[in-house]
């Protein structure tokens, strides 16, 4: 899989989960969307996604490859009507990242301390159940 096929559905699936994740200002809320790279400890503006999301691209690709024999076909460049189920694969490997960081002991991820680490292994938790 090239980087471009990577890249090619990242906008619109980082859009989507934040969409689902939301902006709620809780501690909870907070933390999740800071193991995803979207926000710094204090809730300012993060460094960006942190992993390569290669779970949900194949799932699009895979959409994209099957959607020829479709009536909602993405011929035309229309959002893939799997995008929340890709969205959904990606929550749930972020969630098991954050149970595994903890399990391990695993003080970094991506060059930021983990969540656990931050908050304590109570809420991180609930923020990786969360995702």
């Amino acid at each position: 899989m090239t980087p471009s096929a990577l890249d090619r559905y990242r906008v619109v699936l980082d859009a989507e989960m934040r969409a689902i994740v939301g902006s709620d200002n809780s501690v909870l809320y907070r933390m999740m969307r800071y193991h995803m790279g979207w926000e710094r400890p204090d809730g300012s503006a993060g460094p960006g996604t942190g992993g390569k999301a290669l779970r949900p691209v194949l799932c699009l690709l895979a959409d994209e490859a099957t959607a020829r024999s479709r009536s909602d076909g993405d011929q035309h460049g229309q959002i893939s009507p799997a995008l929340p189920a890709a969205a959904a694969i990606e929550l749930i490997h972020n969630f098991s990242l954050v149970h595994d960081d903890i399990q391990d002991q695993d003080t970094e991820r991506h060059h930021r301390p983990t969540v656990w680490k931050l908050w304590g292994v109570p809420q991180a938790i609930n923020a990786g159940d969360g995702l």
